[in-house]
């Protein structure tokens, strides 16, 4: 996950994040009781753990990007730290709802997962979530590839799967899909956040003023500079039995 973001992506993360985590949150979360304490692993600068914030007394953000949380938001509810990918400094049966939101398919391992349950409560909330913002033709129009072209493998839907569940129970999973108003300067941030669309874009059109180029191109394909995306969301729900 590290890998992911450097200097320049997590500058454009931060600038920008679709405005989708309570949007998903609100289809997992569908009674009206307020949880005790919450774990966000992977929170990257923030905006997942300030969503889940709504649900909780008090949410925990973990991130191991050095980057991502020199670049988070302040919240009075929300604490961060930096995480070393597997081990959770907790004590056991601390949280009441846990969330990985885009995260869980970089740090997927049976370790981690032990270590989710140990910390979770009986009964404790487990949610998966992502999305994927349709770029395509976007991409199509300023580098004459697809989005998918700079995509390295990754699974959207990536659940424990392969792990051992012998203490979860699996409520639901399940996909829908969104359409999401952008402007064009913030379609800029979600191109240049995501590294191999960065890599696309800079093999295009060079380091010399990349952004300026890019927001050239947008404006000559987008003209009104506000664009509807189509947004698959991905979620599935479990359950701590210990």
């Amino acid at each position: 996950m590290v890998e992911d973001y450097d200097q320049i992506t997590s500058y454009h993360y931060s600038a920008y994040r679709p405005p989708l985590h309570n949007l998903i949150l609100d289809k997992c979360i569908s009674d009206s009781r307020i949880y005790g304490s919450g774990l966000d692993i992977g929170c990257g600068t923030g905006q997942s753990s300030i969503a889940l914030a709504k649900y909780c007394e008090k949410v925990t953000g973990l991130e191991p990007s050095e980057h991502m949380l020199k670049k988070s938001i302040a919240h009075n509810k929300v604490t961060y730290y930096l995480f070393n990918g597997i081990d959770l400094d907790f004590p056991n049966e601390r949280f009441d709802i846990i969330t990985f939101a885009g995260s869980l398919y970089y740090a997927k391992s049976q370790k981690l997962l032990d270590e989710v349950i140990r910390v979770s409560k009986q009964k404790a909330k487990i949610i998966l979530y992502d999305f994927e913002i349709i770029l395509d033709s976007i991409m199509m129009n300023l580098t004459g590839r697809s989005a998918e072209a700079g995509e390295q493998k990754y699974n959207h839907e990536e659940d424990f799967s392969g792990l051992n569940q012998n203490n979860l129970q699996k409520e639901i999973s399940s996909k829908d899909e969104v359409s999401l108003k952008i402007s064009n300067s913030d379609i800029l941030h979600l191109l240049l956040a995501t590294k191999d669309l960065y890599e696309l874009l800079l093999e295009k059109f060079g380091e010399r003023q990349l952004e300026t180029k890019i927001c050239s191109g947008l404006d000559r394909i987008i003209p009104l500079k506000i664009h509807e995306l189509k947004v698959k969301i991905f979620y599935t729900i479990y359950s701590v039995a210990k």
